[in-house]
Parts: structure tokens; sequence; C-alpha cells
């Protein structure tokens, strides 16, 4: 990797050395009113120069503003004449100090002289420093140079020395008409006055992108010595995840140096503020417990005491490690602690116990395309797939080389014959074969298709968005005829001479037919209603105690309400456990059908909740705790 490494030098201050000479008048005052002072002797004092580079003689790179201070005498000056070659040049009077400006662009180049005179008060006291006629008289001249000759460099080269960012290079031992300039993008330059200099050391570099250049800048000249990107990461972090999930940040070979360098980190799931931590050249953090199938995002920050503008931030991540293929539905086997799982194009089966990829088997290859929708039979002896076409299979979970029996629904007596059949999602089927479904043929519809001979039992109107639910016995469908958002209804319809007739309402929502065939259960989404309510609500009703008029409800045995959380995505009843799941953009909440009560909350991104276990269609499973 080629680098350049740059060194901030601390500004030199250049004394000036000068000898001052005392001048006064003499007279004999009147003793009543003018006490004896003895008239100051000569002193030595010096100048500070504004300029860390200042000596003589001075070489001059451009137009520069010289200012001179009196360093060890705080007295006013009381007049300047400043002469460039023999001729007066203008200069400005600070009390102390004096400033005048070389403009380079108008001498020429070669060889100059500055004389200064300066005349600073005594400040002693005396009738004569009063009368304006005792001063120091402080002389000083020095050489200025105009060179526009470049020097010249070889070896350039850069890199890490002590853990410190270091450049070296070769140039001129002679050449003293330049300074150095040290260019790094969002730094301010460092310059280095001495000529003679052959590296530089970047005390404040701790890691991270930085763009550099080091260059010899002199009167018309700026005479790049190199330039180029340098990338260093500090040292080996990363993300670890025990048996139990606790994560620690873990680091180790160190490259920089690690003398006066702070660290912090930063993880926002977790943290609510960056929290500092001592650096070495190895160490480890505990950060602490993700939720399931949380990502997680640590943020650390470098810097060495006195160089904060040089911070240096690295992120280090921890994703999440699928344990099934990503899939599109599920159906747990329960009896056989089996799971399977389709996508667009392959069907998985899954040992519960490790989570063990079992079989698969191509859709493709029996004809279906995408959109599958899955649904099992109770007695897990059968499974059903459909796709986005009306085309649907059944096949043995257990035994994926058993003859799939393909089933053509004859819906077209009663849909549009010139509309094309599409976006089909599957209810529930029982034992014996009845399958619920919804579909679009020209319109929505839904119906309960017997398998075993392609009749349709039952069809909703045109315009009916949801799929019924059927009871395992086949004797029973509820179903919500409407549009949502407007007008829906729940219903139960019951076997009669092969068809199903109209009972009685229930509330319109997500339908289940609860274990022992006696009752049926609705929830109720908030914004699905038409009326305002405070939370979403299950309602459990008689099922053995149908109304007397089929336009009315059916008695109400039991219900609750949940109170409202915004980003509801979809709301689950597993009949394997009697628990109805929630699930929010970031967690599932439980509720126990029995007892009517919250059971349990879990975090994580749409979460399903079946079998004792949360799935994400990601790809990621968990036995819930």
């Amino acid at each position: 990797m080629k680098i350049n490494v740059i060194r901030k030098t601390p500004s030199i201050v250049w004394i000036w050395l000068v000898t001052l000479i005392f001048f006064k008048c003499t007279f004999r005052p009147h003793d009543e009113y003018i006490s004896s002072i003895k008239p100051p002797e000569p002193i030595m004092v010096s100048f500070i120069v504004n300029d860390p580079g200042f000596k003589d003689p001075y070489y001059l790179l451009q137009p520069t503003r010289l200012h001179f201070r009196l360093k060890e005498l705080d007295h006013k000056i009381i007049s300047s004449e400043i002469k460039l070659d023999g001729s007066l040049i203008n200069s400005t009077i600070y009390k102390n100090s004096i400033d005048f400006i070389l403009n380079s662009e108008s001498m020429e180049i070669g060889e100059h002289r500055i004389d200064m005179v300066l005349h600073v008060d005594t400040e002693s006291g005396s009738l004569a420093n009063v009368a304006g006629a005792e001063f120091y008289v402080i002389k000083q001249s020095f050489k200025v140079i105009i060179d526009p000759t470049p020097p010249e460099f070889d070896s350039y080269r850069g890199g890490f020395e002590n853990g410190y960012l270091t450049y070296r290079w070769n140039g001129p031992d002679s050449q003293s008409n330049f300074i150095y300039e040290i260019l790094r993008h969002g730094l301010r330059d460092t310059l280095i006055y001495d000529p003679q200099a052959n590296h530089f050391i970047d005390y404040g570099y701790v890691g991270g992108a930085q763009s550099n250049m080091i260059r010899a800048k002199g009167f018309d000249f700026k005479e790049v010595i190199g330039s180029d990107e340098v990338y260093q990461i500090p040292a080996d972090f990363k993300l670890t995840k025990d048996a139990e999930g606790m994560v620690r940040l873990v680091w180790s070979n160190s490259v920089i140096n690690t003398e006066k360098v702070q660290m912090s980190i930063m993880e926002y799931s977790l943290f609510d503020s960056p929290k500092p931590y001592p650096y070495s050249s190895s160490g480890e953090i505990l950060i602490g417990k993700p939720g399931f199938m949380q990502e997680l995002h640590v943020i650390i920050s470098l810097y060495r005491t006195g160089y904060l503008s040089q911070k240096a931030s690295i992120s280090v991540d921890l994703k999440p490690t699928p344990n099934l293929k990503p899939f599109i539905a599920y159906a747990m086997l329960k009896e056989r602690n089996k799971l399977l799982i389709t996508s667009n194009e392959t069907m998985y089966r899954y040992d519960l116990e490790g989570f063990v990829l079992e079989d698969s088997l191509s859709l493709n290859d029996q004809g279906l395309n995408k959109n599958l929708s899955l649904t099992v039979s109770p007695d897990e002896s059968k499974v059903f797939i459909s796709d986005d076409y009306g085309h649907l299979i059944s096949f043995n979970p257990i035994d994926f080389n058993v003859t799939h029996h393909k089933i053509e629904p004859t819906i077209e007596k009663f849909t549009d014959q010139n509309s094309l059949l599409t976006t089909v999602k599957l209810g529930n089927v029982t034992d014996n074969g009845l399958l619920a479904m919804k579909f679009w043929k020209g319109d929505h519809y839904a119906m309960v298709l017997d398998t075993n001979g392609g009749e349709v039992l039952w069809h909703s109107p045109p315009s009916n968005h949801y799929a019924p639910t059927v009871s395992n016995d086949g004797e029973y469908i509820a179903v919500d005829l409407g549009v949502p958002y407007a007008n829906y209804e729940g219903w139960i319809l019951k076997l009669k001479d092969g068809h199903y007739h109209p009972m009685g309402k229930i509330d319109g929502g997500d339908h289940a037919f609860l274990p022992g065939g006696k009752e049926v259960m609705s929830i109720t989404r908030q914004s699905e209603l038409t009326h305002y309510t405070d939370g979403d609500y299950i309602r459990v009703y008689n099922l053995m105690s149908p109304p007397q008029d089929t336009n009315s409800t059916f008695n109400r045995l039991r219900d609750f309400s949940i109170p409202y959380k915004s980003g509801l995505n979809k709301m689950d009843y597993d009949p394997i456990t009697n628990l109805i799941g929630f699930t929010y953009s970031d967690n599932i909440d439980l509720f126990d059908l029995n007892t009517m009560q919250f059971e349990q909350s879990f975090s994580g991104p749409l979460l399903q909740y079946s079998n004792g276990h949360l799935l994400n269609k990601a790809g990621f499973i968990k036995t819930a705790p």
C-alpha cells in the first residue's frame, strides 16, 4: 500500500538580539519641582518575529507582512524608519511593535537589504523624557533573498514507524530558499520551516482514510515531493457471539501506537450514547445481547489526545445467520416435528430438531410458477400448493417421491370466461379435502373446493376479498362478505344438501374454528372497522347456539380488546398452541386464547409464531423460550 505521512512542527520563535543606545539632553531643573532622576542605562532587548522561519539572511517566498515586537520592553515606539535597499518603505507602529510589508512581486530576484531604526520611549519620568528629548534608538539590518530555483528530491517513501505514520525523503543539503507544506484533506496545512528536514511524523493519524501531499514552497514554485491516499484499519476488530448470545467486541494486532489514544464505541440499538473505553494493542469489550435476528452495527472512534480533528471511525457489523432457506410460505407438521417451507421454485422439509434440511422438491417441475400459497391438512397427510395462475397440486409432505395430484378447479362457470385466473391464495383445508381459497378472475371471489372431485361447494358473489375458513369436519364455513375498510361482515354458513347456507353473523376479520368444533373466533383489526375503537379485539362465539334469524348475530361467549399499536402487519392463530400472534414491524405479541390474556412478546422484525417457534421469511427460525 502506498501512503503519505505528514507531521506537524511546532512554531519556532526567532529571537533577534539588538543593542539599544541612550540619548539625552542636559539642563538644570528647579529642585522644588523636579526630583533628581538618574538617566536609564543602555539595555539589551530582543524582538519576536511573526515568521517562525525568520533568520538572516531571510528568504522571501511571497508577499509577506513582517511583524516585530519588543520582547523584554513594553515601552512605546515613538517613531520608525524602515528602508529597503536604501529606500524608505511604509511601516505601522502598534505601541511596542511594528510591521511592514515586503512585496516580492515588485522586488528583483537576488539579494536585498533591510535597515530598521526605531525610537523607543525610555519612560524614565525625567524632564527630558517628558519633553520627548529622551529615547532609546534601536538599529538593526538583515538581508532578504529572492531565489526562484526549485529544489530536487528523491527517495520519497511512507509507512508506519513505531506505530506512527511517517514520511521520509531525500532533499538538497545546502539549499534554503523554501519551506515544506504538509497538506491533508480536511485539516489545516502544516508548515516545516527547516529546509534541511527530511521526514514528517503524523502523530495525529490513528487510522481511516486520509489524502496527503508534501511539497516544497518557494518564490514562484511549489515542488510536489509526493502525494497519495492512505487507508489503515487501526487493529483487527470483530464481533463475536457466545453460546448464550452475548456479543463482544474483540480486537488485536494494533498497527497504531497506543500512547494517549482515546476510544469510544456506539451501537444505536443498545446504547444511549457513546461509551469510552481504554485502548490497547488488543482487548475485549462486552457489547450486549441482541434480539432474535437483530443486526449489530458498532462504530468505533479513536483519536490521540491533542489531535481530535483527526478522529478515525471504524464500523464493525454482526449479521445474523439464517438457519433456513428464505421462504414465502410455511406449514408446521406438529405430530412429525417437521417444517415445510417454499420459495417460488422449491419446497423444503426441515426436521425441527436442530433445523436440519431433510428433502427438497422442485415446484417448477410440477408446473407451478410464482407467488405460491401453501396449506396442510390437520392430519398432516396432504399438503396443497397453488400458484398465481390457478395451478393446484397436492402431495405427501413426508415422501416427496409420491405421485402428485393435480387439481383443476371448475370455477369458470361463475366467472368471466375472458379473464385470467390470478392472485390465488389458499385458506385452510380439512382432513376430507375441502379447501378454502380466494382468487381474482375478472373480480375478487372466494370459494370452497372439494379437492376429491373438483366440485365447487360454495363461492362468494363478486367483489369479495377474503378467503373463507372451513371447520375440520367440513360442516361450517366462516367468511367475510364485502369490501375491506367499507361494509364487510362476517358470516357463518352450514353445509346442507351439498351446499352451504347462512346461519347468522359474527364480526368480520380473521376467523378460526377452535378445537372441539363448538366455537368460532373472529380477530378484528381496528383499521378495518367502519366505527371507532380503541384497539383490535378478539371475540369467540357459540357455534352450537345459532340465532333464530339468520340476519342476527351469534351469541358471544367471551372477548377481549388488544390495545392499539401502530405498525400491525398481520395476525395469526396457531391452533397447535392455541395462541394468537400479532405481528408488528419490530416485534410479535402473543395472546392465550384460553385465558384471553397477554402471554408474551418477542423482539424481531416481522416475526410469525407457530408450534412454539418464531419464524421470519428471510430464513430464520428459533424455538420460542
